[in-house]
């Protein structure tokens, strides 16, 4: 794809970003809606067939895409994107990318966050239409990006997604069963949120006057 090039590597990071917060979305409603912790309050719409687990053949809830409330199809729309982004990043040079480390630290978190959400929304899986896999296999990857982007956000000094890439490995691991791993990672995580605790306190007070204009 001749999109994909140093140039665009910014507007391709943003790309991926933004596929996968269309994606939570869509998780977070279908799934809530699906396991009970959501109602839908109208019989009109699909949703309605999510809550009641009577989803029609000829849904797309499985396979739509972004604004949908099966993540399904983002999920991989976001994962493509990364993998076609993460290709570039590692053959790009540092000359060509302005802050291509950080952009391998970020593009693998999101990744990984993409795969933790399908192995947790999904019985099986394919990523990029290729083999089926189980949700311990998802997981799996999910696992090896996020210690890609631990490793890219410490070469790179990217302390704000380091501790994200620490909290969604944790989250892998737990899935994974391997609980001593699980909660050294998310010792990591808190610890590193714990250190960035006073500028969180403070940007909800400068982004305060903002709201009311």
């Amino acid at each position: 794809d001749g999109s994909v090039v140093p140039a665009n590597a910014a507007i391709l990071m943003n790309s991926v970003v933004g596929e996968f917060e269309c994606a939570f979305g869509g998780a977070v409603v279908g799934g809530g809606t699906l396991g009970d912790e959501l109602a839908n309050s109208s019989t009109g719409n699909t949703t309605w067939q999510v809550d009641r687990r009577d989803i029609a053949t000829s849904s797309t809830i499985s396979t739509g895409g972004c604004g949908g409330l099966g993540p399904f199809g983002a999920l991989n729309v976001t994962l493509w994107l990364s993998g076609e982004l993460q290709k570039g990043l590692e053959s790009w040079t540092d000359a060509q990318v302005t802050n291509r480390r950080q952009l391998l630290a970020t593009n693998a978190a999101y990744g990984g966050y993409a795969l933790l959400l399908m192995g947790e929304q999904m019985c099986t899986a394919t990523v990029s239409a290729g083999p089926e896999l189980s949700k311990a296999q998802v997981w799996t990857r999910a696992e090896e990006r996020f210690t890609a982007a631990i490793a890219d956000a410490q070469a790179s000094n990217a302390t704000d997604i380091l501790p994200m890439a620490y909290l969604g490995r944790a989250r892998a691991r737990l899935n994974l069963a391997r609980l001593p791993e699980a909660a050294a990672d998310a010792r990591q995580a808190r610890e590193r949120i714990d250190q960035c605790s006073d500028a969180l306190r403070v940007w909800p007070t400068l982004r305060a006057p903002a709201r009311h204009q």
